[in-house]
């Protein structure tokens, strides 16, 4: 398994509309893709920054299936966020390959 995360550090006044642009755009559009296999919205907890930082770590089963999304899919996505949202907002991206999973009492 492969995850794709990007962290977003956001300015806190753009937070609520950054959030719904983020669960109604830019997540669907990535899961329509049928590439992703499930993802992870959380919020990065940071008391040292005053901006809002968010991760969202997307799931696919190799890295082939991966590297075609960030060819072919990514590019455009990310345009339109960072056009809607920069100087506002800065991200970066990290490719993770899963090395082992489990659940407690599996």
């Amino acid at each position: 398994m492969y995850i794709y995360n990007i962290t977003f550090v956001i300015e806190k006044s753009i937070e609520k509309e950054w959030l719904k642009y983020i669960r109604q755009v830019f997540i669907p559009k990535i899961i329509s893709s049928k590439i992703i296999t499930s993802y992870l919205l959380s919020r990065v907890i940071n008391n040292e920054i005053p901006e809002s930082s968010f991760s969202i770590q997307f799931e696919t089963d190799s890295k082939q299936s991966l590297d075609i999304f960030l060819k072919n899919e990514m590019p455009e996505i990310i345009s339109k966020i960072h056009q809607k949202f920069s100087p506002r907002m800065l991200y970066f991206a990290t490719e993770l390959e899963v090395i082992s999973k489990s659940k407690p009492n599996e």
